[in-house]
């Protein structure tokens, strides 16, 4: 299925729910950026014969970044912050298992190996904050 530039995609099930058919306007409110509802025209039904038939709802993923004015930016972090951990539990490895060895618990390795991910996490949200918010 390709997903348009403009519009939604619903589901058959949805669509019979709300009495509506192709290019007809329905109203998409966005609970999680707390914004005032959005007339959007349905650009095409779609069948689905697994999952939720029902609450299936597709918008092209540009479009839904701009409404809620949200860009990859959750998706770089989580890469990032993944990729860090990958990184430094690589390089780590040999003394995480020599603190293992002198008796640290793993609690304790997890510990300091997580805090650190969320110092450097902490410490670098502010100056990805400042570069980021003059592009938006």
């Amino acid at each position: 299925m390709v997903i348009p530039s403009q519009g939604v995609v619903i589901s058959r099930a949805m669509a019979h729910w709300l009495g509506v058919s192709r290019g007809t306007r329905i109203s998409i409110e966005l609970l999680e950026a707390n914004r005032p509802p959005i007339q959007m025209p349905v650009s095409a039904i779609a069948e689905s014969y697994v999952g939720l038939i029902f609450c299936m709802v597709f918008m092209d993923r540009g479009v839904l970044n701009h409404l809620m004015r949200e860009g990859v930016a959750a998706i770089l972090i989580f890469g990032v912050v993944y990729n860090n951990a990958r990184i430094s539990l690589a390089e780590r490895a040999r003394e995480l298992a020599s603190m293992r060895l002198l008796g640290f618990s793993r609690l304790e390795v997890s510990y300091i190996l997580l805090g650190e991910l969320t110092l450097l996490t902490l410490a670098a949200t502010p100056l990805g904050w400042e570069l980021a918010l003059p592009s938006c």
